[in-house]
């Protein structure tokens, strides 16, 4: 539990669905309805507040530092990087199955499995129930979740450092917007996962513009400051 936001004493594990999740169906897909592109008018002064910013709003603004001109939460309730990184730490693996992605096989020396047999036959014996595979190989990739970036990896290998901080907390900040229902899933405060995609390939691919699913249309902020709505995110 250590490794989630500090505001939160506890969490309750979600109990997944008997259904697996299979290599082809790592990324969860979703067909939206067509929405009206609306141009947002120029910010011209500063808004002065605290707190957290926990959807794309101020990208809204043409200042390119809007993201931290537009605080709307103390705090966003994402889980941190650190715990998505570790599957098999308290459970974790649980919510992985909750978000359609798809861990590394468990073996010994993995955090939360150890050198304990027993831990790792029963996380063995929940990831061929949960996920409907066995064995290494069927781990979801970097790249199926997101279409820019250079790296060739899984996604827990990304979230433990062997890509960019960028790609670290976008990963984090996606898994965190299918865990917690953001955006059309539930809270419209906060950011949809399609637009934690759509905006981190827009920005690897040098666009200047991104359509929200709202159907707004976005600056594409500069990788720095993504990077911190990113880190805003977790916590």
């Amino acid at each position: 539990m250590s490794d989630k936001q500090s505001s939160q004493n506890e969490v309750t594990q979600q109990t997944p669905s008997d259904s697996g999740a299979g290599k082809g169906n790592a990324r969860r897909r979703f067909i939206l309805g067509a929405a009206a592109p609306v141009v947002l008018s120029v910010i011209s002064k500063p808004v002065m507040a605290t707190g957290k910013v926990c959807n794309p709003s101020g990208f809204m603004s043409a200042n390119p530092s809007g993201v931290s001109r537009h605080y709307t939460h103390s705090t966003c309730g994402g889980f941190s990087k650190d715990y998505w990184k570790k599957p098999y730490e308290n459970n974790c693996y649980a919510d992985w199955k909750l978000v359609g992605l798809i861990p590394r096989w468990p073996e010994y020396g993995m955090d939360g499995i150890g050198q304990s047999y027993s831990v790792r036959r029963t996380c063995r014996n929940n990831y061929k129930a949960w996920f409907n595979c066995q064995g290494s190989g069927h781990e979801t990739q970097f790249r199926d979740v997101f279409s820019a970036g250079p790296y060739n990896c899984c996604v827990e290998t990304a979230l433990r450092g062997n890509v960019g901080e960028l790609e670290q907390y976008a990963m984090a900040a996606y898994m965190n917007a299918l865990k917690h229902g953001w955006g059309r899933f539930g809270d419209s405060s906060k950011i949809d996962p399609d637009d934690v995609t759509g905006l981190y390939n827009a920005c690897k691919f040098g666009q200047s513009s991104y359509y929200a699913v709202s159907g707004a249309q976005l600056q594409v902020p500069s990788s720095s400051d993504l990077l911190r709505f990113f880190i805003g995110l977790s916590g």
